[in-house]
């Protein structure tokens, strides 16, 4: 059997050997992209929050208002009437301040157990990222409002950290705060006599809330906070280039509102000559 010399297996090596590195280096990046990336969803809503923090509350809020509204009349049409699911909801907005301490213990573990669920940054939410800087020619500020800038950046480090996490332990534990007492009622669980005995519920009280009424309440209340990832996600796919958008018609609309008032105010002879500049 022929056998290659040293000089045909040194060609070889250096042949192969460039092949080898760059196939190498292209998994190790693969990979290492994997790893590090974080979620293309929770990026685009970091964005969003560190460019427009208060638009993006408020169409959060306005987006989980519309939903309740839809599904409640909806339900409401409907006639629904699910007393268990009553009782759920009543249970549920009974134990939320209770089982907040619970929520923070569980966000923490699940913060430090996986890293990726930070995430969504919620820090710019406090207004840290978007303050104004105070006017030239004056103070930082009163005490309080130093006082209340120097608490939201201490907070805003927590709230990057524990935000995210906090925000899928209690939506995971409301829902399971529903559903079991729903499973319980449904199994013949006097779950009523347990709230009754709380000093601020009173069996009237409690009675008047298992109705039709509360059923659809807490049927759009459940369906709200199903929804809540689906809306996330829209927000992260729309809402950034919907408030660009808006952000770009408003100062259009500004610069013409403004030429056309100089243009109102040269043209009329007891006018003054320029417009006061707005004080900063």
């Amino acid at each position: 059997m022929h056998l290659p010399s040293s000089s045909s297996r040194g060609l070889l090596r250096h042949a192969l050997a460039p092949r080898l590195l760059s196939s190498w280096q292209l998994s190790s990046r693969l990979a290492s992209g994997a790893s590090n990336e974080p979620w293309p969803a929770a990026d685009r809503l970091n964005r969003t929050l560190e460019e427009y923090p208060l638009s993006a509350a408020t169409l959060h809020m306005g987006m989980s208002l519309g939903t309740f509204g839809v599904v409640y009349g909806a339900l409401s049409c409907l006639h629904f009437d699910a007393p268990a699911l009553a009782v759920g909801g009543i249970v549920s907005k009974l134990t939320k301040k209770l089982r907040t301490p619970v929520d923070l213990s569980l966000a923490a573990t699940l913060s430090h157990a996986v890293p990726s669920t930070n995430a969504l940054r919620l820090g710019p939410l406090l207004g840290v990222a978007g303050a104004a800087p105070p006017p030239s020619g004056r103070a930082d500020g009163t005490g309080v409002e130093s006082s209340f800038a120097k608490l939201a950046q201490w907070a805003e480090g927590p709230v990057n950290q524990y935000g995210g996490p906090f925000m899928m332990v209690h939506w995971a534990s409301g829902l399971t705060i529903v559903g079991a007492t729903t499973y319980c009622v449904h199994h013949g669980v006097d779950v009523m006599a347990l709230v009754q005995r709380l000093p601020f519920m009173a069996d009237s009280t409690v009675s008047a809330s298992a109705s039709e009424t509360a059923s659809c309440v807490a049927g759009a209340m459940v369906m709200n906070t199903l929804s809540l990832p689906f809306r996330l996600y829209l927000m992260s796919l729309y809402a950034h280039p919907a408030l660009v958008a808006l952000d770009v018609r408003y100062r259009d609309f500004l610069r013409d509102y403004r030429s056309r008032l100089k243009a109102h105010l040269r043209s009329s002879p007891d006018a003054p000559r320029r417009l006061l500049r707005r004080r900063e």
